[in-house]
């Protein structure tokens, strides 16, 4: 589980888990669709935390002595 409560593989929350079963198709289509959307916001955070950690690490080994 990430810090929002949802599963790091499948990203649906603890709820649609266990009522996954019993949900109708369409309830299933609609977490599919916010599971979708829960990834693609997962990836744009891990890529803004990529560019933090190499903008630190580039502004850390710039060489100033001319």
């Amino acid at each position: 589980m990430d810090r929002q409560g949802y599963c790091i593989k499948c990203y649906r929350s603890r709820d649609e888990r266990f009522n996954w079963l019993n949900y109708s198709n369409h309830q299933k289509q609609e977490v599919l669709r916010l599971c979708k959307q829960r990834a693609i916001r997962r990836y744009y955070q891990f890529l803004q935390q990529q560019r933090q950690q190499n903008n630190q690490s580039t502004s850390s080994q710039i060489d100033f002595n001319f």
